[in-house]
């Protein structure tokens, strides 16, 4: 009777029907913290008084995460502790909390966006999910700031849409952070499925960035992303300030540098965590000489 449960537990797990279920399960069983809640990587570096606390804020550097957006009427996933599932942390982000850069210790809090999917009657260019995400990411950038975290210690970084907003923030508000660090920033969807009005919709907010007298960012594209070519992103090198790493890659780089989420890759955080944290001193030490 044992054996048959064994044997059943394992048709189960193997059944290519079952794999999505299977992997929810053992994500729990394992205790691996994959739960939709925004929070400190390190949850030693905060204070317990306050969700948002974090102790001698003004010696700290923020790096507030912001995860990809799925489609208008979906609630996005949000896994903080994963960076395999949709919704995830690269592990070169991750890394990075409790790292002393420019004798400052880095404070990594994953943001989860709490918009709901959208039901909407039609979409217009201000009832976007992006809009609200923008939104709220300034307000908890305002719940940092308020609680003593210093404007030019924080950094946004985010990943496709989570990046494509940090860095509209970052365009309308030069003043709220320091930089942002985008990751494949993204904005309505799929290339090869977006119609004719979403094609507007990415082509109003491709000016509004533009428009922007400067934006502080480090920005990577990667060959082969179904959300936007090399080219596509091309005119963020054109905007003041702006650092733009389109990788390709020659060898096994060519291989990494591949893909809507090459920045997961263990690879790539070999290769360009070193630039990230460098991009980090130069900007502390840059906003300390103005």
């Amino acid at each position: 009777r044992g054996t048959r449960l064994r044997l059943n537990a394992v048709v189960f797990l193997c059944h290519p029907a079952c794999v999505g279920m299977t992997l929810v399960f053992l994500l729990l069983m394992s205790g691996c913290s994959a739960v939709k809640k925004s929070q400190f990587i390190k949850p030693s570096l905060a204070l317990n008084s306050h969700p948002l606390e974090i102790e001698n804020p003004q010696n700290k550097i923020l790096l507030i995460y912001n995860h990809g957006s799925t489609s208008e009427d979906t609630t996005d996933p949000c896994f903080p502790n994963s960076s395999f599932l949709a919704g995830g942390m690269p592990s070169v982000v991750r890394s990075l909390a409790g790292k002393t850069i420019a004798e400052r210790d880095v404070v990594v809090y994953a943001f989860c966006s709490r918009i709901k999917g959208l039901q909407k009657t039609e979409d217009t260019p201000y009832n976007l999910k992006i809009r609200f995400r923008i939104n709220e990411i300034i307000s908890v950038v305002k719940r940092f700031t308020d609680l003593g975290v210093i404007a030019d210690n924080i950094f946004l970084v985010g990943h496709s849409a989570g990046g494509w907003a940090s860095l509209m923030i970052e365009a309308s508000n030069p003043n709220l952070v320091n930089s942002v660090i985008a990751f494949s920033p993204a904005f309505s969807g799929v290339k090869s499925r977006r119609n004719q009005q979403w094609q507007q919709f990415r082509k109003d907010q491709e000016r509004e960035l533009q428009s922007a007298k400067k934006i502080d960012a480090l920005i990577y594209a990667f060959r082969r992303d179904a959300y936007n070519s090399l080219d596509d992103l091309s005119f963020f090198s054109e905007i003041s300030r702006v650092e733009y790493h389109p990788l390709s890659g020659k060898g096994d780089l060519h291989r990494c540098y591949r893909g809507h989420r090459a920045v997961f890759k263990s690879c790539f955080e070999a290769t360009q965590s070193a630039t990230i944290i460098d991009f980090i001193a130069r900007q502390l030490k840059q906003d300390i000489n103005l």
